[in-house]
């Protein structure tokens, strides 16, 4: 493999339901986007034709923050969930 992008970690963390591997993304990414996405729902607010993509749009949002917060920017690749703790 080159420089910029190297092999993966045979040593990677370990999901504790199923034991597949954990992804690590960066967190200041996840929770920039999720604030964005979340600040979308005040277009929705001042345009009504907005509604339904903003809460959308909101909802996806708070779902980044969250995984940024709490679930640490993991993601299990097997249970497709981040693992809370």
């Amino acid at each position: 493999m080159d420089d910029k992008n190297p092999a993966p970690q045979t040593d990677a963390l370990r999901c504790r339901t199923c034991g597949g591997a954990l992804l690590q993304k960066n967190r200041l990414i996840l929770f920039t986007v999720g604030m964005g996405m979340a600040a979308s729902l005040v277009s929705a607010l001042l345009f009504p034709l907005f509604w339904a993509p903003g809460i959308i749009l909101g909802l996806a949002g708070a779902y980044l923050i969250v995984w940024a917060v709490l679930g640490k920017g993991r993601w299990c690749r097997n249970c497709k969930i981040f693992p809370p703790r």
